[in-house]
């Protein structure tokens, strides 16, 4: 299977679900320009959802969005060359709470779409050692999972912004240990450096589709997957892997920018596009 036609079924999973379901290939949300320089994430595609919860149409949303992670807090620049789940340019699934949601079952249907293909005896999750929440939901989704504290389960979109405690989902054999979802309770917002509690809590999660389409299909590398073995196998045998995927990397991140009819400079969105075709 394609990584397009795993997109669309990963779509479909959700919209049986019954939750509205958006694709989102631009990398450059217009309304976030003045404070982050690309998406990043699935949050900052839909980002006025939340801002302006109370006006918006949905009470849950599931999205992939393609994202990039090349500057500031989120970076995977350097990552690339000798990760083989890395990429500054990929698909993140999202499955919001935005209002009026119930969160057990967003988690739980989660939880559901990753157990079909990947062995419950491999998951595990993380909470944070004060976490109440997530604790009680995962007791009634699986008592049997494993659970590890861990101090660092706490999210933010930035130096101010919502933030909040979070439970990641992690896939765990004999080699490596990967994070599959992150899902993050966002309970405060924070702006000159006080944390202000919200009246209305919202749930944002996050998996990276590649990294699902690895575990799904038993691949050592997302680097693997068909539209990139394709890239791959162009390059002469006599080429450093390491450098193929920086030329692969590459290729995605351009083609993402330049989609968005960005033209190399030296500032903001094109200073980083002239970063990655010299890297390229």
């Amino acid at each position: 299977m394609s990584l397009k036609d795993f997109t669309i079924q990963t779509l479909n999973y959700f919209k049986n679900k019954k939750y509205p379901v958006k694709l989102n290939n631009n990398i450059f949300n217009p309304l976030a320009k003045d404070t982050i320089l690309f998406n990043n994430s699935g949050i900052v595609g839909i980002y006025e959802e939340f801002d302006r919860y109370k006006e918006s149409n949905y009470n849950s949303l599931f999205t992939i969005q393609k994202c990039l992670r090349i500057t500031g807090k989120h970076n995977d620049f350097n990552s690339i060359q000798d990760s083989e789940i890395h990429s500054t340019c990929f698909y993140m699934c999202g499955l919001f709470g935005i209002k009026n949601y119930n969160a057990e079952k967003l988690i739980r249907d989660i939880y559901d779409f990753i157990t079909e293909f990947i062995n419950k005896d491999n998951l595990y999750i993380t909470t944070h050692p004060d976490d109440t929440f997530f604790n009680q939901i995962w007791k009634k989704i699986d008592s049997n999972i494993r659970t590890e504290k861990n101090q660092e389960n706490t999210w933010t979109t930035g130096t101010e912004g919502f933030n909040g405690q979070c439970t990641e989902i992690i896939y765990c054999d004999n080699k490596q240990d990967i994070e599959i979802w992150n899902i993050v309770h966002i309970t405060h917002i924070r702006t000159n450096n006080k944390d202000t509690e919200l009246k209305n809590k919202f749930l944002d999660t996050g998996g990276g589709l590649e990294r699902l389409y690895l575990l799904k299909y038993n691949l050592r590398s997302i680097y693997e997957i068909p539209e990139y073995r394709t890239i791959i196998n162009r390059f002469p045998n006599s080429t450093n892997i390491k450098n193929k995927k920086i030329a692969i990397d590459g290729i995605k991140s351009i083609d993402a920018i330049c989609y968005n009819n960005i033209p190399v400079s030296n500032n903001q969105q094109g200073y980083v596009l002239k970063k990655i075709i010299r890297r390229t």
